[in-house]
């Protein structure tokens, strides 16, 4: 008898849409709401493509609304270093310094964190079933034999 998809009955399902969308980790995922990795990953193929396509819009925007408050922190800390300096102020423009080289890390981490997450989500899905292993598990709906 076919299972139905623990995931489409999960009682916070809108959360696991919702996190899956956004590129969440099924094993992540899985730790935290208490269910199967493989779950899942089965569960993905679900997710209607609308839910994702806003999912990855929103980010892109956040991303860019990001890139740009940071490059205008820089700009600003920036102007303010070149101001210090030519005041003869080197306490104000060690806290210029300062605070340039404090959004470089950030942006480092930033776009360590990016590529970071992309490795993690080439390998699952280089790990992931192929269409062949899905067509065979899948039985129409959201059930899987």
């Amino acid at each position: 008898m076919p299972r139905v998809c623990t995931i489409c009955r999960h009682d916070q399902r809108p959360a696991l849409d919702r996190a899956l969308a956004a590129g969440g980790s099924p094993r992540a995922l899985g730790a935290e709401y208490g269910v199967s990795p493989d779950a899942l990953k089965r569960h993905r193929a679900h997710v209607p493509v609308p839910v994702v396509q806003r999912q990855a819009l929103a980010e892109a925007q956040a991303g860019l609304d990001i890139a740009r408050q940071l490059a205008a922190i820089n700009r600003v800390a920036l102007a303010i270093l070149q101001d210090a300096r030519q005041a003869g102020r080197p306490d104000v423009a060690l806290r210029a310094i300062d605070r340039v080289q404090r959004q470089l890390e950030f942006q480092r981490k930033l776009i360590e964190t990016e590529e970071l997450e992309e490795r993690i989500a080439a390998l699952e899905a280089h790990t992931a079933p192929g269409p062949q292993a899905q067509a065979h598990t899948h039985t129409g709906g959201h059930t899987w034999g």
